[in-house]
């Protein structure tokens, strides 16, 4: 028969030694990862963009949603290069990364110039069945990557807040938000910034834009008709240069940006702004001044 003490003796010898073989393997996986800290700095999980260089105040955000039909990076890519270039830090979100959730909380971001790359479209085309009933027949939707569930978001649905939307009646069906979703169900207020909307229809009328500066958007830049993708990725990309780089007041860069790329060949779409107001002003005045102060831009001191 084994002795009892015995056994409690190698149990408590084996614990000990079990307690030390971990503690051993957790500092030298401490070490090593110091180590690696130390001498590969680029394994952090801090954004480059976030170092030294950029003011905090000047980030931009690029909601890239037409990645979900091209791959392509280079607009994304030349447009975070120019802004960079100029100090500004730069958030891009792409494709599946578009949801109603991201939607939600884009106040709660604060980015102070927010370009859409997203696709549009009025709540009256036959792709946007259930595109009803509380909003006029003009008011357009801004597509998600989230792919269309008649369970999903029931209320938001039920009101016409967000509806099932796709590009052509074949394609798959993404959920879109509305003019209602952003009055009623965005988290929070934006805090003033300028919107560019690479997207069709968004200025064909105001409903959309007018829902964002409730919200606290400042202005809206984008086309009154529909546009071809290549033709508005050129578009934007002159606009931010005649905007940042030329410091152009919003009138003279929209009207500068027409002029050397011209409407859209297909669509004779155009380029413009609302409210009127916003055109007097650069874009480093739009982001940095209140809204306040902007409304009182008529007055001769300010401009």
């Amino acid at each position: 028969m084994r002795n009892p003490m015995k056994i409690k003796s190698k149990l408590r010898k084996f614990r000990r030694r079990f307690v030390e073989i971990s503690v051993a393997t957790l500092m030298i996986a401490y070490l090593i990862f110091m180590i690696f800290s130390i001498f590969y700095p680029s394994l952090n999980t801090t954004d480059p963009q976030d170092m030294a260089g950029f003011d905090e105040k000047k980030r931009i955000a690029i909601i890239d949603q037409l990645s979900l039909y091209d791959n392509s990076t280079s607009f994304t890519d030349n447009m975070t290069a120019t802004l960079n270039s100029a100090g500004y830090q730069v958030d891009v979100y792409r494709d599946r990364e578009i949801t109603i959730g991201f939607y939600k909380n884009l106040p709660l971001l604060e980015h102070r110039l927010i370009i859409f790359r997203v696709h549009s479209a009025p709540s009256h085309v036959e792709f946007m069945p259930n595109a009803t009933q509380s909003q006029p027949w003009w008011s357009v939707y801004l597509f998600t990557s989230e792919p269309y569930s008649p369970f999903m978001y029931p209320i938001e649905q039920l009101s016409g807040q967000v509806v099932q939307a796709a590009i052509t009646e074949a394609s798959p069906r993404y959920f879109a938000i509305g003019p209602d979703f952003i009055r009623k169900s965005m988290r929070g207020e934006f805090n003033d910034p300028i919107i560019i909307m690479s997207s069709c229809k968004i200025l064909n009328e105001s409903d959309l834009a007018d829902a964002l500066i409730d919200r606290g958007v400042k202005g809206v830049i984008s086309w009154n008709d529909l546009v071809e993708l290549n033709h508005t990725d050129r578009t934007v990309e002159v606009l931010i240069e005649n905007l940042i780089m030329e410091e152009m007041t919003v009138k003279d860069a929209v009207e500068a940006t027409m002029e050397e790329v011209g409407p859209d060949p297909y669509y004779g779409s155009k380029l413009v702004y609302h409210p009127d107001v916003i055109g007097k002003v650069d874009l480093e005045r739009l982001i940095f001044t209140s809204n306040s102060k902007i409304i009182a831009s008529e007055r001769k001191d300010f401009i």
